[in-house]
């Protein structure tokens, strides 16, 4: 009977990225601190092959996957770090030194057991590898927004308790954050000209600066450009209990597309998603909390 066993290995570049939350190479501070490395696995564990993709079998598997890939994307590329996470070729590139690292390695075994129980290693072709864009001398065509997204970013929470025994207590919270305005180019999703996912690439940091740029020309986009909160929020909360504000701060940004010009003579043609902050929101939620909770 056939057995086959696929583990992943994080990288050493990725092991010291987890570990200490900067750069393998230049050594800048990307992350407040490091992460599990299990959260490395739990982003790589699961590609399903293309031709499955569209099986009632293993569409909901695969949903499941992109939902578990996309939360352990948030903790190795977060919004505002100076990281780019290429998710299809499994590569993050450093946004200061624009070093790429590969995230993992594979290790594949596949053995045949016998009537003894021994195993027989097998050994299996490499797949064929997609010939790197050549973004280096990539230019700007055309960038189009196509609409809102909204993101939750933070949640506050303000106990607070009122022990008159015959009144009712107001509570005001002055609530307030201030979040940068920075174009979020999101690599690991673009496709090129035939609309195939756009495996690997050089010249990356460049073409995010460039992008960068004409993003910010576009919204009026500046280094230090914030958005800014603040707010006054009151509660009324009765005699002798206890209630909880909470906060939930959310992002809408615009989303679009950069078009690009690729390759040497700018022949190829690279479709880019990008999302620019436009507004910071908060919604805010009172809770009553049981006694002697605060």
């Amino acid at each position: 009977m056939g057995t086959s066993i696929s583990g992943v290995l994080p990288s050493e570049e990725m092991k010291r990225y987890a570990a200490t939350g900067r750069c393998p190479y230049c050594g800048v501070q990307i992350l407040a601190s490091g992460f599990p490395i299990s959260t490395v696995k739990a982003f790589c564990a699961y590609v399903p092959p293309r031709a499955l993709l569209e099986l009632p079998s293993t569409k909901a598997r695969r949903l499941e996957a992109e939902a578990r890939q996309r939360q352990a994307e948030y903790s190795l590329a977060p919004y505002g770090a100076q990281v780019l996470l290429n998710r299809i070729a499994r590569r993050m590139t450093c946004l200061k030194c624009h070093k790429t690292w590969h995230m993992w390695q594979q290790l594949q075994l596949r053995s045949n057991l016998g009537q003894t129980g021994t195993p027989t290693p097998q050994t299996s072709s490499a797949p064929k590898i997609q010939a790197p864009i050549n973004l280096t001398n990539s230019r700007v065509l055309a960038i189009t927004e196509d609409g809102r997204e909204e993101r939750a970013i933070e949640v506050e929470r303000h106990p607070f308790s009122n022990t008159s025994r015959t009144s009712l207590a107001t509570r005001t919270f002055e609530i307030s954050k201030t979040v940068e305005r920075q174009a979020q180019v999101e690599f690991s999703r673009s496709t090129t000209r035939g609309g195939e996912a756009a495996l690997t690439a050089i010249g990356i940091g460049s073409a995010v600066w460039r992008i960068q740029q004409q993003l910010g020309e576009r919204y009026s986009l500046t280094t230090g450009s914030a958005i800014t909160v603040r707010e006054s929020v009151s509660i009324e909360v009765k005699p002798m209990t206890a209630s909880e504000l909470i906060i939930r701060w959310k992002l809408i940004y615009a989303r679009g597309k950069v078009k690009l010009a690729t390759g040497l003579l700018g022949s190829g043609i690279m479709n880019v998603p990008y999302l620019v902050p436009i507004r910071l929101i908060f919604v805010p939620e009172v809770r009553d909390l049981p006694r002697g909770d605060p």
